[in-house]
C-alpha cells in the first residue's frame, strides 16, 4: 500500500512537470513570458543637430549614428527624413544587424531649413523602439 501511495504520488509529481523540454521552448520565448532578465529595446540618435553650408557649394554629407541598448539582436534599423514631420521618407531600405549601432549618412541642400530624422529599431522578438532629432541647416 506504501509502496503504491509513493509511485502515484510520484507519476503525479511528473505529471505536473510537463514535457521536458519545455524549459528550452520557454527560454526562447523569453521576453513574452516575463523573463527576467530581457530589457525593453531604446534608441538615441548621435550626430549634428546645426549645419552650416556654403550657399553655392554642393552638399556634403554628415553622419547620424543610432546607438541601441537593451532588446536582443539582431535589430532591425528604419531611418526616415522628413521636412514637415507628417510626410516621411525612408533612407535605404530597412537593415538588419547584430551590432547595436547604425548609422545613415544625409547631405542636405545648401539653403536655410530644418529638417527631421528619426530611427526605429526593432529586435528579434518583434519589440520597437524609436528616436529623432531636428536639424537645422544654415546656408552662409
Amino acid at each position: 500500500m506504501r509502496l503504491t501511495l509513493l509511485a502515484t504520488a510520484f507519476a503525479v509529481l511528473l505529471a505536473g512537470c510537463g514535457d521536458v523540454t519545455e524549459p528550452t521552448a520557454r527560454a526562447a520565448d523569453a521576453p513574452n513570458r516575463g523573463h527576467i532578465n530581457y530589457a525593453e529595446p531604446s534608441v538615441t540618435i548621435s550626430g549634428p543637430t546645426a549645419i552650416y553650408t556654403l550657399a553655392d557649394a554642393p552638399p556634403s554629407d554628415f553622419t547620424w549614428t543610432a546607438t541601441v541598448s537593451g532588446g536582443e539582436a539582431p535589430y532591425t534599423y528604419q531611418w526616415e527624413y522628413s521636412y514637415n514631420q507628417f510626410q516621411w521618407y525612408p533612407f535605404q531600405p530597412t537593415t538588419d544587424s547584430y551590432s547595436t549601432t547604425n548609422s545613415v549618412d544625409f547631405a542636405p541642400e545648401p539653403v536655410t531649413h530644418t529638417f527631421y530624422l528619426r530611427v526605429t529599431v526593432t529586435d528579434k522578438w518583434g519589440h520597437t523602439a524609436g528616436s529623432g532629432t531636428t536639424v537645422r541647416v544654415w546656408a552662409i
